[in-house]
C-alpha cells in the first residue's frame, strides 16, 4: 500500500510548514478567487445597471408606489436615479388602503353594522409577475453571495502569519474589510427567504379563505400579502445594489493593502488591475 504524501513537514525551527503540494493547491485556489475578484471589480457597473433595470421593472407593480407620486410632484425630484419612480403600469394592483374604501363610509346603516367593502384583488397576472421577480431575486442573490464569499476567501488567504510583526497595520485593515464583506453577504443571503415566506403566508391565507369563504378579511389579507411582497422585492433590489457598491468601494480603497499587507506602508505599490 503506497503511503500518501504528507500535507505538512517540520521545519528546522520546529514549526509545521505546508508541503509543496499543499502550497501549489492554495496557489491554484487563489488564482481562481482572484479572477472572480477582478471580474467583479471590472463589471460592477454593468452588474448594478442590470439590478437597477430589474428594480425599475418591479416599481410600477408595487401597490405602495403611488403614495410617493404626490410627494414627488409636491417637492423637488430626487437627485439619485435609483430613487426616481416611473409612472405606474396599467393593471398594477391597488393599495391595501384603497381596498377598504367604501361608498358608504362614514354613514352606518341601522343596527350599527358596517356595509361590506368592495374588494379589488390584484389580478392573477400581477401575482405571476411577483413570483417571477422573487425567483429572479433568489437567482441573482445566490450568484452575488457566491462572488462575495470568493472575495472573502481571497482576502483571508492573503492574511499574513499571525504575530508577524512585519505585517504592520495592514492585517487590521484586512480584518475590517473581511468583516464588512461578511456582513453584506449576510444581507444578500436574507433575500433567499423572500419567495418561501411569500408562498407560505399565501398558503396560510388561502387555507383560511377556503374554510371561511364568507369572510372578506381573508381576501383583503391576500391583497395586503401581495402588496407587502412587492415592497420587499423593491427593498431587496435596492439592498443588492447597495451591497455591490459598498463592497466595490471597500476593495478599491484598500486593494494595495489587501494584496500585500506587509508592504502597505510603502509607496511603491503596483496598483491592482
Amino acid at each position: 500500500m503506497s503511503k500518501a504524501p504528507a500535507l505538512k513537514k517540520k521545519s528546522k525551527h520546529g514549526e509545521f510548514q505546508p508541503s509543496p503540494e499543499a502550497e501549489e493547491a492554495v496557489r491554484e485556489v487563489k488564482a481562481g478567487l482572484e479572477r472572480t475578484l477582478a471580474s467583479f471589480m471590472a463589471g460592477v457597473g454593468a452588474l448594478c445597471r442590470t439590478y437597477d433595470a430589474k428594480l425599475r421593472e418591479a416599481l410600477p407593480h408595487n401597490p405602495k408606489a403611488h403614495f410617493f407620486e404626490d410627494l414627488d410632484r409636491a417637492g423637488s425630484p430626487p437627485s439619485s436615479p435609483l430613487l426616481k419612480r416611473p409612472p405606474r403600469a396599467e393593471g398594477s394592483s391597488m393599495s391595501p388602503l384603497a381596498l377598504a374604501a367604501s361608498p358608504g363610509k362614514g354613514a352606518l346603516p341601522a343596527g350599527g353594522d358596517f356595509p361590506p367593502a368592495p374588494l379589488q384583488l390584484p389580478p392573477a397576472d400581477n401575482r405571476d409577475r411577483l413570483l417571477a421577480q422573487l425567483r429572479i431575486l433568489k437567482i441573482e442573490a445566490r450568484g452575488l453571495v457566491n462572488t462575495f464569499e470568493q472575495i472573502h476567501d481571497w482576502i483571508a488567504l492573503n492574511v499574513p502569519t499571525l504575530g508577524d510583526e512585519s505585517a504592520g497595520p495592514g492585517v487590521e485593515v484586512m480584518g475590517v474589510v473581511i468583516s464588512n464583506v461578511s456582513d453584506l453577504t449576510g444581507v444578500i443571503k436574507a433575500v433567499y427567504g423572500l419567495e418561501g415566506k411569500y408562498l407560505g403566508d399565501r398558503v396560510e391565507i388561502e387555507a383560511k379563505l377556503a374554510r371561511h369563504p364568507e369572510c372578506p378579511s381573508y381576501d383583503r389579507a391576500m391583497a395586503v400579502n401581495d402588496s407587502n411582497a412587492w415592497d420587499e422585492v423593491e427593498k431587496a433590489w435596492r439592498s443588492i445594489i447597495r451591497a455591490c457598491l459598498l463592497v466595490h468601494s471597500l476593495l478599491a480603497k484598500n486593494m494595495k493593502i489587501l494584496m500585500d499587507p506587509k508592504r502597505s506602508k510603502h509607496r511603491d505599490h503596483s496598483s491592482f488591475m
